[in-house]
């Protein structure tokens, strides 16, 4: 079963808001390249696609509740730099200091090390 077009539509018009810079139609298309490129991983291929799709349906930057790991600045230009600097600097540490990044050895295999750098490299820039 696919999603329905008029419900893709209305995601599609979601992902379209005037807040978002990262969480967009462009950041579901780049998943998807990763499910199909995955495609013989999954056990139920079904609940993960749906899980893709609706992962940023309502996405609001103010709220304390979204996806904690959003990693454009635009989307919280209401938080001060400092704040936003050492917010990011916890929550990307924690990332790094967890044993797995990917939950998947498909995704530790494929990702891990560059994940690694990537944030090593983040954190670097936002704590000097």
């Amino acid at each position: 079963m696919s999603v329905p077009g008029a419900l893709l539509e209305k995601l599609k018009a979601r992902y379209g808001e005037p807040q978002r810079h990262y969480h967009t139609w462009d950041h579901i298309t780049a998943l998807k390249r990763h499910y199909h490129g995955m495609a013989e991983s999954w056990h139920r291929p079904e609940p993960v696609l749906w899980a893709l799709y609706w992962h940023d349906a309502i996405y609001d930057p103010t709220r304390t509740d979204n996806e904690e790991l959003s990693d454009v600045r635009k989307e919280y230009a209401f938080v001060p730099e400092e704040a936003f600097r050492a917010g990011r600097a916890r929550i990307l540490k924690g990332l790094a200091e967890r044993a797995d990044i990917y939950f998947t050895e498909e995704g530790r295999a494929r990702w891990d090390a560059q994940a690694r750098r990537n944030l090593a490299r983040s954190l670097s820039a936002l704590t000097g």
